[in-house]
Order: C-alpha cells, then structure tokens, then sequence
C-alpha cells in the first residue's frame, strides 16, 4: 500500500470489511472509538511519503532500480499506444 495505487473498488471492500467487523472503531478518539483513518486517506499519504523519498534518496540502489523500471513501463506503455494508434491509422 505504501508503493501502490489503490484502485476505489478495493478501498471500498476494505472498509466495508473494515465497517461490519469493527463498526465502533471508526468514531472518533473522544466518541469512544479508536479514531481509525480511512484507507484512502493512508493510500495517499504513503504514496506522498514514497515519493518524497524517492526524490530525497537520489543515489540509493532502490532508488535507481524504481526510476529504472518506471522508465521501462513508460516506454513500453508509450510504445504500445503508438502502435495501437498507428493500427488504427491503417
């Protein structure tokens, strides 16, 4: 979760999950509850927290790894779009 998109549909099972399993953990701290943060809030704050260190640590080896994979699905994702597109001019 903490490198990883959630898509909506698997943030709304987990809650719902979440929800009928412990229903009153999710009032707040002075309702009584455990004050349990939404997952898509958490999503988004560990994708933020990813990508600061991704930016900070620029000569870690993780580093390198991650920005040398993005860069190969970027491309690949670019390629297949422009052959995709080229069929279509066909």
């Amino acid at each position: 979760m903490g490198a990883l998109y959630l898509p909506a549909v698997v943030v709304e099972a987990i809650d719902k999950r979440r929800r009928t399993f412990l229903w009153t953990v999710y009032s707040p701290k002075g309702k009584g509850g455990l004050g349990v943060k939404s997952i898509q809030l958490q999503n988004e704050a560990l994708l933020q927290k990813f990508l600061i260190k991704l930016h900070k640590q620029c000569d870690a080896p993780w580093v390198k790894l991650v920005q040398a994979t993005i860069w190969l699905v970027i491309l690949s994702r670019s390629w297949v779009h422009t052959h995709h597109s080229v069929d279509n001019l066909a």
